[in-house]
């Protein structure tokens, strides 16, 4: 019986959030592999591309998960069926230990490559088998002493890199990983997924703008494939903010974050965040992520009142007043009354212009605060907010 929890690395008591995440870590990260042109790699993650969608239609139902679980506590627990009488027929070691690990017996896979490197010590694959057994067993220090093993018998072999590559990455050893994936992507460079595990790997340390790039050009490659575009969707959405203004914790008006103060800086995160949205992959938490962000960078361009309604008032009032004085009265309260929409109209800044002065700390109104001020100089006012406003970036 397949122990989906031991798949995912996790414990039979984890909740319904933390199998959602696991499994779509590990789909991303299998279903790059099912383009391997290596047989016995595609094979095994396909193999395990399918158990986690099976995981998935399983765990994630309350009463499947119930019955599966129930099952799995009765189930025998796994023993090892090799020995040296069983592998004394065999005349390909490697072979069999890779169809182990595709059947998803690793215990027993790791007792063949073992056996493998025993025989034949100068045989570069039997040491990327034992590495790659190594490695689904948990063991990546000894995984990276196996491939290296691997490399130092026959170097020009792109695969060992890019293998070797992944163990680091699992292991959080980020720049030794890039360079593990730069060597296999120079020795093949036509092979787009040595290219986007580089790509996926400069996303992962926020390097957004070469992972862009090279993502973008594995999609041009492989336009069908989903993976790729899911991993570039992120890599345009969490590049949104990148050149927005942070401000950190301790500023005297606004709390910390990042805010856009510059046109151009609200139409170049729109400007990704559509790219992202055009993608075509199968994540509704990715979705919904894109679509916040969108409706963050929409509200830069809202515009809010930011005058004085009390002189505004005033004018108002002052219109209606006028209204009843005659001919000359009436131009009157159409000149009050005209300034006040004006003045209305033309007080109202983007939000990113607002974001810039609080920022700056200037004054939305342009320095005129003073009542007295603003009622002297009120059409005048409504004259310059509109040239800020409007007429400007």
């Amino acid at each position: 019986m397949v122990n989906y929890y031991k798949i995912l690395e996790l414990s039979p008591t984890a909740k319904e959030d933390e199998i959602r995440k696991a499994i779509n870590k590990e789909l991303r990260n299998w279903s790059k592999r099912t383009n391997d042109a290596r047989l016995e790699r595609r094979q095994e993650a396909e193999r395990i591309v399918k158990y986690l969608e099976e995981a998935e239609a399983t765990l994630l139902d309350s009463s499947k998960r119930a019955q599966y679980d129930a099952q799995l506590r009765t189930a025998p627990t796994e023993e090892r069926q090799f020995d040296d009488s069983d592998l004394a027929g065999k005349a390909d070691l490697v072979q069999e230990g890779w169809q182990l690990l595709i059947e998803g017996n690793v215990a027993d896979a790791l007792y063949v490559a073992t056996k493998a490197t025993e025989k034949a010590a100068d045989n570069p694959e039997a040491w990327a088998l034992l590495a790659q057994a190594k490695f689904r067993w948990g063991e990546l220090e000894d995984a990276i002493y196996e491939y290296r093993r691997a490399i130092k018998l026959k170097p020009n072999v792109a695969s060992y890199y890019f293998d070797l590559g992944s163990v680091y990455e699992t292991a959080e050893r980020w720049n030794d990983a890039l360079q593990q994936y730069q060597r296999a992507s120079q020795i093949e460079p036509a092979t787009t997924m040595y290219q986007a595990a580089i790509g996926i790997l400069l996303l992962k340390n926020e390097k957004y703008k070469d992972s862009i790039e090279i993502l973008e050009r594995c999609r041009q490659q492989e336009p069908d494939n989903t993976t790729y575009q899911w991993f570039l969707a992120i890599a345009y959405t969490e590049s949104t903010y990148e050149h927005w203004t942070f401000i950190p914790d301790g500023h005297e008006t606004v709390s910390s974050g990042y805010y856009a103060t510059e046109k151009a800086q609200v139409q170049e995160a729109e400007g990704l965040v559509n790219k992202a949205e055009a993608l075509k992959f199968d994540d509704d938490e990715l979705t919904a992520h894109i679509q916040s962000v969108k409706n963050n960078v929409q509200a830069m361009y809202a515009r809010k009142f930011y005058g004085n309604w009390i002189v505004t008032g005033v004018y108002i009032l002052l219109g209606f007043v006028m209204f009843g004085q005659g001919a000359s009265g009436a131009a009157a309260g159409l000149f009050f009354l005209g300034s006040a929409g004006f003045y209305i109209f033309a007080s109202r800044p983007p939000q990113y212009k607002l974001n810039r002065k609080i920022i700056l700390g200037q004054s939305p109104t342009g320095g005129f605060d003073g009542i007295i001020w603003i009622i002297l100089l009120y059409p005048i006012m409504a004259v310059w907010n509109f040239f800020r406003n409007y007429a400007t970036e």
